[in-house]
């Protein structure tokens, strides 16, 4: 005997909520990391340029990510002689499906931010243990694997876009 409408949608219902219940504590967690993450960026944006020439804006966009559903999560957008360079969060998970797909993604990352400008683009891999983030850049025209993210590295990135 099959199910009715009525039993399968309140079955699916139920499992939604469970699942919808765990991407909410996910989601909340990579939110607070990405914030951590822009803090840090912010920070060392302020030592490196003390006159406030790039001018720096937060902002939120939606991500739509298989798993987690739809949310909300912060960006940071920077603009200097009219060029505009965002720190975009891509995923929480799934690097694979992440436009542009990433071959070489660490598979035991625990989220992606990319730095762009749309046309050239360094990727964030964020790695967590025993709640500690690390953060490692790769610069994918370079290809040059992952690096260790430092004021220096960050710098140095955004000198590819602000010459």
């Amino acid at each position: 005997m099959s199910l009715s409408l009525k039993d399968a949608l309140k079955h699916k219902h139920e499992l939604f909520a469970v699942e919808f219940e765990k991407s909410k504590a996910v989601v909340e967690e990579w939110r607070t990391a990405v914030d951590a993450l822009f803090d840090q960026l912010v920070a060392w944006l302020e030592i490196a340029d003390p006159e406030g020439i790039i001018k720096v804006a937060r902002g939120t966009r939606e991500v739509n990510e298989p798993g987690l559903g739809r949310y909300s999560i912060p960006d940071l957008n920077l603009r200097a002689f009219g060029s505009w360079v965002g720190a975009i969060p891509k995923a929480r998970t799934m690097f694979r499906r992440a436009a542009p797909p990433q071959v070489n993604a660490p598979e035991d990352s625990a989220g992606r931010v990319d730095i762009t400008d749309e046309i050239r683009r360094y990727v964030l891999y964020r790695f967590s243990r025993d709640d500690n983030d690390a953060w490692f850049i790769h610069d994918i025209a370079l290809d040059n694997g992952l690096q260790p993210l430092t004021a220096e590295r960050f710098e140095s990135a955004l000198l590819s876009y602000f010459r």
